[in-house]
């Protein structure tokens, strides 16, 4: 699951306190959730096409209209106009989240350059070609691969924030996985943005250390583009995320078995869009949404996705009719009428 970095000084920031005081808990509550819709479904910060009332909805802001937004503008927690909104020093504060659509983008284009090359690559996956081309990619993506970084990937984030003399202090102030960086940025901050990082772990990622091994396999000068262990996160925390909001599971924990359910059928070749829609088709299931002699929902995401038959099975009740809270002799003429239409459009050709 996707998470955020919050300062455990946040309570005693000015800007917090004056939020307090202008709309009391239910203002600094609002501001969390906030963070927390942004960290799961806009990880670069950007709130571009959501209005004030959006804003306020997403976060089920319940005092007067558009006292929430104005607030945050004016305490300078969120900054931009009507429609193009963003969070304040969203990237400084957040630099892992902040990367995530580049970190997804360069594992897809690394899954390419494997199977086609870096020519077919670049062709299907232009946001992460032109980073490369530009050389604009931020520092934890592009530390990976950069030759003059790779002490890093053999030391310890906590000798990046103790040592002015290393090699790398360049990364590691522009990453801040050491609670010292995280905690001077946050001193210099005009903003009580969160901190610290989503992985603030003293020892170098596992991605990090599978770099590093393949860095040493290579030799130096080559170009170690192999996908990470973890290409298949960011849609395995999309189709999750879908699945708790349309069933209403909000409490709901990835563990490992979901996870595993769901990296399977993605290797399956299934799209995360594809089991999104099975997941929409389990919910048109009368029996799996509790209409049974149990009156038991069979709705986990263990389930839709436990074999290449269940997706295919909830793909196909994703184009049916919804027959969720019917009557019997109603679903059955729902039932007989779908039927009847596909054996009609079947004739057709």
């Amino acid at each position: 699951m996707s998470d955020i970095r919050l300062d455990t000084a946040l309570s005693s920031h000015p800007k917090w306190k004056k939020l307090y005081r202008r709309l009391g808990g239910e203002g600094t509550t609002a501001l969390v959730v906030l963070w927390m819709f942004v960290g799961l479904h806009r990880t670069d910060g950007d709130l571009s096409g959501m209005s004030t009332e959006d804003i306020e909805l997403a976060v089920d802001w319940p005092g007067d209209e558009g006292a929430l937004v104005r607030t945050l503008l004016d305490l300078r927690l969120l900054d931009g106009d009507e429609g193009a909104y963003r969070l304040h020093d969203w990237a400084e504060n957040q630099p892992w989240l902040s990367g995530a659509k580049q970190r997804s983008a360069k594992a897809r284009w690394n899954a390419v350059k494997r199977h086609h090359g870096t020519a077919e690559a670049d062709r299907q996956v232009p946001e992460w070609a032109q980073v490369r081309h530009n050389g604009t990619a931020d520092a934890d993506t592009r530390a990976s691969a950069d030759e003059q970084c790779t002490q890093h990937a053999n030391s310890t984030a906590t000798s990046n924030a103790g040592s002015k003399d290393n090699a790398c202090t360049q990364h590691a102030g522009s990453n801040a996985h050491s609670t010292g960086v995280a905690m001077h940025e946050h001193a210099h901050s005009n903003a009580p943005s969160p901190s610290p990082s989503p992985s603030p772990s003293p020892s170098p990622s596992p991605s990090e250390k599978q770099q590093g091994r393949a860095d040493s396999r290579d030799g130096p000068g080559k170009d170690s583009d192999s996908p990470p262990p973890n290409r298949y996160a960011d849609d395995i925390h999309r189709v999750f995320a879908h699945w708790q909001r349309v069933m209403r599971h909000p409490q709901a924990k990835l563990d490992g078995k979901r996870m595993s359910r769901i990296r399977d059928r993605l290797k399956d070749g299934y799209t995360a869009d594809q089991l999104i829609a099975a997941i929409d088709g389990c919910t048109r299931s009368p029996h799996h949404m509790g209409e049974n002699d149990r009156s038991t929902r069979y709705d986990d995401i263990e389930l839709i996705c436990r074999d290449a038959k269940h997706v295919d099975q909830f793909l196909r009740l994703a184009d049916s009719p919804d027959l969720t809270g019917m009557s019997a002799a109603a679903r059955r003429t729902a039932s007989a009428a779908q039927k009847w239409l596909s054996e009609e459009g079947g004739n057709a050709h």
